[in-house]
């Protein structure tokens, strides 16, 4: 697969983000239930989450510009050298019992700027360190230690959180940090300067920022991919894992804590599944093919799924509660297994055709873009399932999912 520098480059990475990644998903749900502990404030978690989010959306573009200059390496080091730093002070401060909500709140503002910025780096370092035409196993390899952390993280956060403390959390959470900045010292990487720039800060800023504008504007494909990827894919997406299938699950089916709890993580093994089958098939299939293949089918999973929903079908007695919670569990599964199907290729084409001097502040715009349409979608989804039945809604979502996704096979080109 790859050359004996590369490969060492690749399990590097790996290694770094999948540490890091984990002592992440183990903070972020402990922090909710720490902060819960400290307020009693469901508002105050809000509060936490909005001050996680809005600094991102404020520093991306200057994310996106500072990437395409900087050595990415160096960036990504200093990245989780920091945020590693910022999460020893809060477990200090919690260790000498002064830690607030407040100092909490503060703290996780550097946090979200850090991540913006590392999240950034991430993206357009990963096709400089690997050959091209391994970007898509690379990528489904990635995925799939990705969601091994997201499946292990929460467990191990709910037993760490319950007998160590939110000290322990943070004592962990910040050496996964350390971790993966040595690994990142490692790796061997040349970084090609660009042209110095004659003027100030913010000239620079809006003259790049205008140049990667007119970069995406004037690439017929790229303007489709990024508003498909960043805003469509997630904006329908999104409000599916996030708002209705936690409210279908619990005020629709009656489902326990226990049996939600087993459909995440059904969820997440979905994706772990569809990425293992990537890595071995990325070789012998189309990027368009495995695109428009896992576009069909997790639409056609979404109304399978609002099939189910229906109140005919839930109701009957020919399907005892198991079983239909059988057939939710497929229909979870399915759809997140082809979502993920469709988001590696895409990625993989994306990082391979965006040209190498525009990688960051391309995908400063396509995380920007996704920053603002989850919430959105979030909110309406929300909104929607107060005011109509969730079959209906389900059933109207899932026949719009299909035919955008028609219309975007049509156009849409993903070269291998």
């Amino acid at each position: 697969m790859y050359n004996g520098t590369m490969k060492r480059n690749f399990a590097l990475f790996l290694s770094g983000r999948f540490v890091s990644l984990m002592g992440s998903e183990i903070q972020r749900i402990a922090i909710p239930l720490f902060i819960l502990q400290l307020t009693g404030s469901g508002t105050m978690m809000g509060l936490f989450l909005m001050f996680s989010t809005i600094p991102s959306l404020v520093f991306l573009p200057f994310a996106g510009v500072i990437g395409d200059r900087v050595n990415k390496k160096h960036a990504m080091i200093v990245c989780d050298f920091f945020s590693g730093s910022i999460i020893l002070i809060m477990a200090y401060l919690t260790h000498i019992q002064v830690i607030t909500f407040e100092i909490l709140l503060i703290l996780q503002i550097p946090m979200a700027i850090i991540s913006s910025f590392f999240g950034v780096a991430t993206s357009s370092f990963l096709p400089q360190i690997i050959e091209r035409k391994n970007i898509l196993r690379a990528n489904s390899i990635k995925s799939a230690l990705d969601n091994v952390a997201s499946i292990a993280g929460p467990s191990i956060a709910g037993l760490l959180f319950g007998f160590a403390g939110i000290e322990i959390v943070f004592i962990l959470n910040a050496f996964s940090y350390i971790i993966s900045a040595i690994s990142e010292i490692f790796i061997s990487y040349k970084h090609t300067k660009p042209k110095p720039f004659k003027g100030n800060v913010i000239k620079m800023f809006l003259t790049q920022t205008g140049e990667g504008l007119t970069y995406i504007k004037n690439d017929r494909q790229l303007v489709l991919l990024l508003l498909f990827g960043g805003v469509i894919l997630n904006f329908l997406i999104a409000p599916f894992i996030g708002v209705i299938v936690p409210y279908v699950s619990r005020q629709v089916l009656n489902f326990s804590s226990t049996q939600f709890g087993l459909l995440e993580s059904i969820a997440s093994i979905g994706v772990l599944s569809s990425s293992v089958l990537i890595a071995f098939l990325s070789k012998n299939i189309k990027n368009k093919t495995l695109f428009s293949v896992g576009l069909i089918a997790q639409s056609i999973a979404l109304i399978a799924y609002s099939i189910v929903v229906f109140p005919t079908i839930r109701n009957s007695s020919l399907l005892s509660p198991l079983v239909i919670f059988i057939l939710i569990s497929a229909c979870i599964f399915l759809y997140r297994f082809f979502n993920s199907i469709v988001s590696i290729p895409l990625m993989s084409h994306l990082q391979t055709n965006v040209k190498a001097s525009m990688l960051s502040r391309f995908f400063a715009l396509l995380a920007l873009f996704k920053n603002i349409t989850v919430p959105v979608g979030m909110a309406l989804f929300g909104f929607l399932l107060d005011k109509v039945q969730p079959h209906i809604l389900l059933s109207v979502l899932s026949v719009a999912g299909l035919l955008i996704s028609l219309v975007f096979i049509r156009k849409i080109e993903l070269k291998q």
